[in-house]
């Protein structure tokens, strides 16, 4: 090949990667569905993959390496991005882009409930990237894991810490009002009121404040008795809360447009199945039936749904204060509301704890 050619073949070369990129964000512009979104996530992958192929020497292979295992973490495969990014983190240790996939293995592992995994991913992050501007949450990522094993007062000291070495950052009220839901799982409600109520008279963001007087408004309510309601479920048969009389259960109020119901539904299917003495009423906030109908149809919860057709302004969630969704509540077998809002391994743990005793 001349001197020329090579050159012409370099200039090819040089932009490649930019311009796979640019053509992917153009494309996901125009996505409609996660089918669509999947499909254009595999056809940038494969365009990445035969630059990676046919220039393995090139300085864009670091970043094309990145998208690509970016590209899997979209699709949600995770255990195919996890053995890309530890490649690029094996094959490229000091390129700019190696901080990013250190990064997400300590997510990815999070995802996949391996927690260990997670903190021994982030602990790493936060040795090879001290300055970095996500040390914060890969703290706040530590925490998580610590609270996903139940160890929750591990998680608080975690996400205090971060906050105290992170002030200046706005995401540090987030860390307090996290580990005011963190302490609240472990029924310390005194000190997670307190911590709330720090947020609320201190932090300068509104939607943050707001936040945490919700949080405060439901904290206020454990302990107490619960607020009684009836009504008709989708079978047309009677439901409410006498049903829950004697037992553990979970009132779970929700709205079958927003995407996250689906995996909210099929999280308590779970519990459902690993705790089968738990009792579930489910209140739906949506405002059309046909909208409900076709969730049950596709979900089949096998506990009884109430419906009554006038979302936040209903019976139920007047009688619970519910203004957001989803809103969540654990009962104990004197009818006492013990905790709200709780979620994955937080929320099976409780159950499990009001299930023992007596």
């Amino acid at each position: 090949m001349t001197t020329l050619a090579l050159l012409l073949a370099a200039l090819a070369q040089d932009g490649e990667v930019d311009r796979v990129l640019a053509g992917h964000e153009q494309k996901m512009r125009a996505v409609r569905s996660p089918g669509e979104s999947r499909r254009v996530l595999a056809e940038t992958r494969a365009k990445l993959d035969e630059f990676l192929k046919a220039h393995p020497k090139h300085p864009d292979v670091p970043r094309a390496a990145w998208h690509a295992a970016e590209s899997l973490l979209g699709a949600g495969e995770l255990d195919p991005a996890l053995e890309r990014l530890r490649a690029l983190v094996r094959d490229h240790p000091d390129a700019a882009p190696t901080s990013n996939a250190r990064f997400a293995i300590g997510e990815a592992l999070l995802d996949k409930e391996d927690w260990a995994g997670a903190r021994a991913a982030a602990a790493d992050f936060l040795q090879r990237h001290p300055k970095d501007e996500r040390a914060f949450f890969a703290k706040a990522m530590t925490g998580s894991a610590y609270a996903a094993e139940g160890d929750y007062d591990r998680a608080v000291e975690t996400l205090l810490a971060a906050r105290d070495a992170h002030k200046d950052r706005p995401e540090s009220w987030g860390a307090l009002l996290q580990a005011a839901v963190y302490r609240h799982a472990r029924a310390r409600n005194d000190e997670a009121r307190r911590a709330l109520d720090e947020v609320i008279q201190s932090c300068p963001d509104t939607e943050t404040r707001d936040l945490a007087r919700l949080h405060l408004s439901a904290y206020l309510k454990v302990g107490g008795e619960l607020p009684a309601f009836a009504g008709k479920d989708t079978r047309g048969a009677d439901a409410g809360v006498d049903a829950l009389s004697g037992k553990v259960g979970v009132i779970y109020f929700f709205d079958s447009t927003f995407a996250p119901a689906v995996g909210e539904l099929r999280a308590l299917k779970k519990i459902r199945e690993a705790l089968p003495d738990v009792a579930i009423l489910g209140v739906s906030m949506d405002l059309e039936k046909k909208d409900l109908a076709a969730f049950m149809v596709q979900e089949r919860p096998d506990w009884p749904v109430l419906h009554d057709g006038k979302g936040y302004d209903g019976a139920a969630a007047r009688a619970y204060d519910v203004r957001r969704v989803p809103a969540l509540w654990v009962v104990d077998r004197k009818g006492r509301l013990r905790y709200h809002n709780l979620a994955g391994a937080d929320l099976r743990r409780a159950i499990a704890g009001l299930l023992q005793e007596k």
